[in-house]
């Protein structure tokens, strides 16, 4: 199984189930990183996540964020930079030199069902479809349209 038909099948698990969670996406970056934009992770209020960010350098920082993304409901872009030796946490040369950032947004939003009914229409056959997700606008992350996105579904129809 891959990498996204694991997630879009526990994440329709956790719906089902009735358990909170929050998507994490790598959505940029800069210089080296074990992962490429497009790169997920799926993190249930309790329990294992599903899918990784990086080679395990970040994801312990990202469910800890993602449980106040779940609290808030609210989508939030965080910026790692392993570029520095002077951060010790980061900068301990994982093989992460570079800058990543990772939209976290709540899996009980809308944005992300459909997402997610995206991610399935394009894993499950050899067609492709498209996605384009706001992460950064002008005004912050606050602002309504992080997390918008517009999909193009294999069979031709946009969301």
């Amino acid at each position: 199984m891959t990498e996204t038909r694991a997630i879009v099948e526990r994440y329709r698990q956790l719906v089902a189930g009735g358990v909170d969670a929050a998507l994490a996406t790598v959505v940029r970056v800069e210089g080296s990183s074990y992962r490429r934009p497009g790169a997920r992770m799926l993190i249930p209020e309790s329990g294992p996540a599903t899918g990784s960010l990086s080679a395990g350098c970040l994801e312990r920082d990202v469910a800890e964020r993602a449980a106040e993304v779940m609290r808030t409901g609210r989508p939030t872009v965080v910026t790692y930079d392993t570029t520095t030796d002077d951060d010790i946490v980061w900068g301990l040369g994982l093989g992460c030199n570079g800058v990543v950032q990772v939209l976290i947004e709540p899996a009980a939003s809308e944005r992300t069902a459909d997402l997610v009914r995206f991610l399935a229409a394009c894993s499950a056959g050899p067609r492709r479809g498209a996605a384009a997700t706001v992460y950064d606008r002008e005004g912050g992350v606050e602002t309504p349209g992080v997390g918008a996105r517009a999909l193009l579904f294999p069979d031709g129809t946009i969301s």
